[in-house]
């Protein structure tokens, strides 16, 4: 009968900490939105992109079939080799802390990846401008939105509209403080690029620090009015 073999043996360690998967994930999303990127047609580029020479290895008008292939696999690679570890954390720990809040608070999807993106910005100029400059170039200084989440899930038009209601008053995410916007979008349309930021309850769950506790903000408060 065949056993699975032992993080020794097999070769692949769960994550140590929160922020060890964290970063790893982070490497993942970079990797994710460069295939992206290359993978827009050269209209769709913001002129901006020319400007600071991210279409290097793109000629002729068309993304290099090489190039995407290497980009794909580059992906894939960073997403099996991350599931892999999460799973051993899963089964024989250390509990990873988006796992423990996305359980706790049923959140899906769309709303993971969401804390993910917007953990980004709390990592300083450097990360933002790599890798959520690239993805959205109207994104905001400090924030994500509804719109770049659309953008790395590669949502069609029905599902990016839905994914406005995660930002609703009631949404887990807002009634329990895990995320804080400027005000509250009066209009659907307005709530595609409102900025969302992560409270510091949130990132003090899923980086395990609870120092960030001290970033008190209203949305930390984890009550909807």
């Amino acid at each position: 009968m065949n056993t699975p073999l032992s993080p020794e043996k097999s070769g692949t360690a769960p994550f140590e900490n929160d922020l060890d998967y964290l970063m790893a994930e982070i490497e993942w999303i970079g990797a994710r939105v460069r295939r992206i990127v290359a993978q827009r047609q050269p209209n769709e580029q913001d002129d901006r992109l020319v400007q600071r020479g991210l279409r290097r290895n793109i000629g002729g008008g068309a993304v290099r079939p090489d190039l995407l292939k290497c980009l794909i696999v580059e992906e894939k690679v960073f997403r099996q080799a991350i599931d892999s570890r999460l799973n051993l954390n899963r089964t024989i720990g250390p509990a990873i802390g988006l796992d423990r809040i996305c359980q706790q608070h049923g959140l899906g999807g769309f709303e993971r990846t969401l804390i993910l993106l917007a953990f980004i910005s709390c990592l300083g100029n450097r990360y933002r401008e790599d890798i959520l400059w690239q993805l959205d170039t109207i994104f905001h200084s400090c924030e994500v939105t509804v719109e770049a989440v659309a953008l790395f899930l590669e949502m069609g038009p029905d599902e990016t509209a839905k994914g406005l209601l995660h930002i609703l008053r009631d949404s887990p995410l807002r009634r329990q403080g895990l995320v804080q916007l400027p005000y509250d979008p009066g209009y659907p349309a307005d709530g595609l690029s409102i900025g969302i930021s992560l409270s510091g309850t949130c990132v003090a769950e899923i980086t395990g620090i609870p120092g960030f506790k001290g970033f008190c903000a209203p949305a930390d408060e984890g009550e909807v009015p």
